[in-house]
């Protein structure tokens, strides 16, 4: 019976393993000292996937799933709640006869054929739908992100805006208004970065130039912030051209193409990023001082090959 199951063990294939390992740093899912949190992910995935899969027929989300028990190898234990039985008893059928873990496997397999901006917002469902109201209603929040790094919790008065996919279809971001010492922001924001969210008691409006702001950042990339960003214009070789249009993921944005010159806007983390990869195939026309920070970039990396 299910009710009698105290305790799932779960052998997973290396491939689910390591997709649950690498979501967990791709979405900041660790424990204190960088350690993948696997048991959590696998809480949060069956806890927002499963009414998400069977739209309908589980009516009740239930926060934890499950109490997370992290084990060495490729298996990873996982103790249901009382409210995780319940809710399982309601879809148990759907599986017949299959055992827990094995139906828990299936759950993931399928849950891993869907983009990876989707699985953010199904594990974050409960932040995303809380940003979603928010927008709606124009509701200020209370958000809570937490640096792993620095290992420490921040929070902040947040005015958002909308949140956007990129056409890589990797992350969601937020733009919205952050205040910090009075000071209000616009910025963007990875969904996966935020740990918790609640509602304050005020309401808020942007103003047109904001708007226009904000559109701006989403036009030039949501993955960047509004600040810092220029036109820049360079001229490509017949390869240089065809690349151009094949790598699209982090392209800056285009303006205009005039037959091998083509202009885009952009800042310097974005072109860094992006043109690097470029090398002899193209040459950077304007602003010179971007282009002297890519020969830079190229002549310190053939200096140190030469020196090995």
């Amino acid at each position: 019976m299910v009710d009698s199951i105290k305790k799932i063990k779960l052998n997973l294939p290396n491939k689910t393993y390591n997709e649950i390992n690498d979501e967990c740093l791709r979405l900041n899912f660790m424990r204190n000292g960088g350690v993948p949190n696997r048991s959590g992910y696998i809480s949060a995935l069956v806890s927002s996937f499963w009414p998400y899969l069977r739209d309908g027929e589980v009516s009740q989300k239930v926060d934890r799933i499950f109490k997370p028990r992290d084990v060495a190898g490729n298996a990873v234990y996982v103790e249901p709640t009382k409210e995780a039985i319940d809710s399982f008893q309601s879809v148990y059928s759907f599986y017949k006869d299959k055992a827990y873990g094995a139906a828990i496997r299936e759950l993931m397999e399928k849950f891993f054929t869907l983009q990876s901006d989707e699985r953010e917002r199904i594990i974050f469902s409960n932040i995303y739908d809380d940003i979603e109201t928010a927008i709606k209603k124009k509701k200020e929040l209370i958000i809570r992100t937490y640096d792993r790094y620095k290992d420490k919790m921040f929070q902040y008065y947040f005015d958002p805006f909308q949140i956007c996919q990129t056409g890589d279809r990797i992350f969601n971001y937020v733009l919205g208004k952050m205040y910090s010492d009075n000071d209000g922001n616009l910025v963007t924001m990875r969904l996966s970065k935020i740990v918790g969210v609640s509602f304050a008691k005020d309401q808020f409006s942007f103003t047109k130039e904001e708007v226009g702001r904000f559109e701006e950042m989403i036009r030039v990339g949501v993955w960047f912030s509004e600040y810092g960003t220029y036109e820049m214009k360079a001229e490509f070789t017949k390869e240089g051209m065809i690349k151009l249009h094949l790598a699209y993921k982090s392209r800056p944005l285009i303006l205009k193409e005039e037959g091998n010159v083509v202009s885009f806007r952009t800042n310097d983390f974005a072109a860094m990023i992006y043109f690097t990869q470029f090398g002899d195939m193209m040459t950077i026309l304007e602003p010179k001082e971007l282009r002297e920070r890519i020969l830079d970039f190229h002549r310190k990396a053939v200096a140190k090959e030469g020196a090995l």
